[in-house]
């Protein structure tokens, strides 16, 4: 699971560099279900350790704007005992260390004032709208820009199929999200923590 993180890092800093190349002076990371989870975990500063520039996002502090979550997965724990962690091999203690929420006050520090939209659907699982709600929560504490939005008539699945419609809620509520990130890019924002 570490390897992915790593992964999904050097991928954000890959569009992050073409994007400055392109003239681009914003970049939102989007990701759907453990989407949700990597585009935050790959924002996370590293744990005592330098990161390789190749993977060290916060080099990208003036350009990385916000965050969208959808039905993002912030705690890892519950997938220890179930089927889906048999190729992930996590214990409860990997699985915290890899989670979000054991590391929000640390993404707080490193990465404020990022505007994070953390959504989930109506007809998503309670664990989803609990994780995805209490993220939310320490996002703010931790002093981001965070909101909680709940999509009506919306499932795990269709929350992303939807989003083709322009009347679709979420679709008119990320346009104005990015209209937001993308204002933001004139406030100065430090490029290194």
């Amino acid at each position: 699971m570490e390897c992915i993180v790593e992964e999904i890092r050097a991928a954000v800093v890959w569009s992050c560099q073409l994007a400055r190349q392109r003239g681009s002076h914003c970049v939102v990371l989007a990701g759907w279900s453990a989407g949700g989870h990597l585009v935050t975990q790959a924002l996370m500063p590293g744990s005592g350790q330098e990161l390789p520039d190749n993977t060290d996002t916060s080099l990208y502090k003036d350009i990385i704007r916000g965050v969208v979550t959808v039905s993002g997965v912030f705690d890892l724990r519950p997938l220890v005992n179930t089927y889906v962690n048999a190729p992930l091999h996590l214990t409860e203690r990997s699985a915290w260390k890899l989670s979000p929420l054991a590391s929000v006050k640390e993404l707080g520090r490193a990465w404020s004032p990022l505007s994070i939209l953390v959504t989930v659907g109506q007809h998503d699982s309670p664990e989803f709208k609990r994780q995805s709600e209490e993220f939310c929560q320490e996002c703010v504490k931790a002093g981001l820009k965070a909101e909680y939005l709940e999509v009506e008539l919306a499932d795990h699945f269709s929350i992303t199929e939807d989003l083709s419609k322009e009347d679709f809620s979420l679709t008119q509520r990320l346009i104005s999200f990015l209209k937001t990130c993308d204002h933001m890019h004139k406030t100065k924002l430090p490029t290194k923590a």
